[in-house]
């Protein structure tokens, strides 16, 4: 199955630019989606936060990379939608930030 990840509320703060206490801010070398091919949610969802970016806590053990707290995780700062095949006309993702 596909899932759509995005920040919650992506399309408003997209537009407006308000990231301001969220785990996206400052906006720079984060991911803001994800189109993922996964079995369950879950899956869906550990698999967005091990390729994010900056908008995660992490820390270094032994030189591996060690996810603290990633919002791709958690419901309330992220939503997981399955993808239907049929469904209204749109673009899915664009995911551009010029800087």
């Amino acid at each position: 199955m596909l899932w759509l990840l995005r920040p919650k509320d992506y399309k408003a703060r997209a537009w407006s630019g308000e990231w301001g206490g969220t785990a996206w801010a400052p906006i720079w070398d984060c991911t803001y989606g994800f189109v993922v091919r996964a079995g369950s949610e879950e899956e869906a969802r550990r698999m967005a936060a091990g390729h994010d970016g900056d908008e995660e806590t992490k820390d270094y053990v032994d030189h591996k990379r060690v996810i603290i707290k990633s919002p791709w995780l958690d419901s309330a700062q992220s939503d997981c939608i399955p993808l239907a095949s049929i469904g209204e006309d749109e673009v899915i993702i664009m995911d551009f930030k010029a800087g």
